[in-house]
C-alpha cells in the first residue's frame, strides 16, 4: 500500500480528521523547515 492510496481511503472515511491530519502533517514540515534553516544559520554565525 502506498501512502497516497492510504490518504484517499482515509479522506473517504474521515474527511475532517483526515483534513487536520494533513494540515498538522504539513505545519510540521514547514517547522522542521523553519528549524533546519535556524540551525544552518547558527552554525554560518
Amino acid at each position: 500500500i502506498n501512502s497516497e492510496t492510504a490518504q484517499k481511503s482515509i479522506v473517504k472515511r474521515w474527511p475532517k480528521y483526515a483534513e487536520l491530519n494533513i494540515k498538522a502533517f504539513q505545519k510540521g514540515v514547514e517547522l522542521g523547515r523553519v528549524t533546519l534553516a535556524t540551525s544552518i544559520e547558527k552554525i554560518r554565525l
